[in-house]
Order: structure tokens, then C-alpha cells, then sequence
């Protein structure tokens, strides 16, 4: 129900290990002509009725449980996204969660608001939220 779009169809989620006992689950609820949206859940056990929705904080303090084009890495443990706001991808916003073993936390934010021909990659942009490394 949280994902209008979503179907059983061979492709339409992930799901990732995070512990023993913990999954995260990624269901592809939207796209658009250059952006794909995903909702995050975490599984305990192997009964997934009971996940828990995740929501992603904002610097500004917002939640969110919508991440567009999204991107995790199992071996840091960290899940990224990039919403562009056209398709050559010189404006949007892109950040990425870290897993602390219990929670995902911001590890960083940054955003192009103005279409100007710069790339976001390799710290392009200005960033809002950057954790030390």
C-alpha cells in the first residue's frame, strides 16, 4: 500500500543482510523519466509483517522513506541516492546514510538547487552535512 506502484514482478525489491537477525528490505515504488524511488524496511527475524518503515532525517530536520535512486553498499554498510533534477544530473540532491549496527544516520548531504552545468561528484556541489571519515 505505501508503494502505489509497486508489483510482485522478479526485480521490483532488494533485500540485504545486515546482521543475523536483521534485513533491510528496498521496494521500487516510482520512477520517473531519470529517477527511481525506493521504500526502506527493516526485518527482524524472517517474518517481514512485521517491518518497521525507516525514515531518512534530513540536515533540516525532516524524515523521509522515499529515496530516489538509491544505492547500497554492503561492504561499508552505507546506502546512498542521487535525485536529479534533470537527466545529465548537474542539479538535485545526493547523500548518503551510514548503518551504526542499529539505525542508518546521515553521513552526508549535498545539493545543486540551480541546473548549471556542474557535476555532483567528487564534492561538486556545496554540502549541507558531512560526517568525518
Amino acid at each position: 500500500e505505501e508503494c502505489p506502484k509497486q508489483d510482485d514482478a522478479p526485480g521490483s525489491g532488494e533485500a540485504f543482510r545486515l546482521s543475523k537477525e536483521l534485513t533491510l528490505l528496498q521496494l521500487y515504488c516510482d520512477s520517473g523519466a531519470y529517477n527511481f524511488m525506493s521504500r526502506f524496511w527493516l526485518v527482524a527475524g524472517a517474518d517481514a509483517r512485521g517491518a518497521r518503515p525507516i525514515a531518512f532525517p534530513s540536515p533540516e530536520g525532516k524524515a523521509d522513506a522515499t529515496l530516489t535512486n538509491p544505492d547500497y553498499d554492503p561492504k561499508r554498510g552505507v546506502l546512498s541516492f542521487f535525485a536529479k533534477g534533470r537527466g545529465v544530473g548537474d542539479c538535485g540532491v545526493m547523500g548518503e546514510y551510514a548503518w551504526t549496527g542499529a539505525r542508518f544516520e546521515l553521513a552526508s548531504w549535498a545539493q545543486m538547487l540551480e541546473c548549471a552545468g556542474v557535476p555532483g561528484e567528487n564534492g561538486g556541489w556545496p554540502a549541507l552535512w558531512r560526517t568525518r571519515r
